[in-house]
């Protein structure tokens, strides 16, 4: 998968997010880090998001829109990994002021698995929590290639081989939480 680029403040995180993410989100974990592939030098910007409140979790597209982007298409794939089979991620492409087709990825893991949007994550933890379940811990997963080249047709490809990796190395180095 490659290396992550720490922050000068702690090595368990390339940057840290604003007090506002924060406050909004009201998480109780957040890591933000900088993936840079050891041959490839493709670098992947990863974020998680833990919470138990579906209030934590909303669509990040709003995001998007909010820091200029402008989405112009955007679809669900499988994402193949070793560890969890298929998993949906719904992939963005976003028009914005420094780059135009630059693509995102998100993806949800709560109750029951895998979602590849808010909604579906939401009602996952609606129902854990009507049927008196126990499980209503929700992460939020987001990918933004750094340095591809919006033009490459591969581009997509090889943001879907990160995140496979990614949840992958996230699930062994969690004991399945991630």
């Amino acid at each position: 998968m490659g290396s992550a680029n720490s922050s000068t403040e702690n090595t368990l995180y390339s940057y840290k997010m604003d007090e506002v993410t924060y406050t909004t989100l009201d998480p109780y974990g957040i890591v933000a880090r900088i993936f840079v592939h050891e041959k490839t030098r493709e670098a992947y910007d990863a974020v998680v998001v833990a919470s138990q409140s579906k209030d934590s979790f909303h669509d990040p597209r709003v995001c998007f829109s909010a820091q200029g982007w402008a989405i112009s298409n955007q679809w669900v794939v499988l994402v193949d990994t070793k560890t969890r089979g298929k998993v949906p991620v719904t992939l963005v492409a976003m028009d914005g002021p420094d780059a135009r087709n630059k693509l995102a990825a998100f993806v949800y893991r709560g109750p029951g698995g895998f979602y590849g949007n808010t909604q579906r994550l939401k009602i996952a933890m609606f129902i854990e929590q009507m049927m008196g379940g126990d499980q209503l811990s929700g992460v939020f997963y987001r990918f933004i290639p750094q340095n591809l080249d919006p033009n490459d047709p591969n581009q997509a490809y090889k943001l879907q081989v990160f995140i496979g990796e990614f949840i992958d190395a996230a699930n062994g180095a969690s004991d399945g939480y991630f």
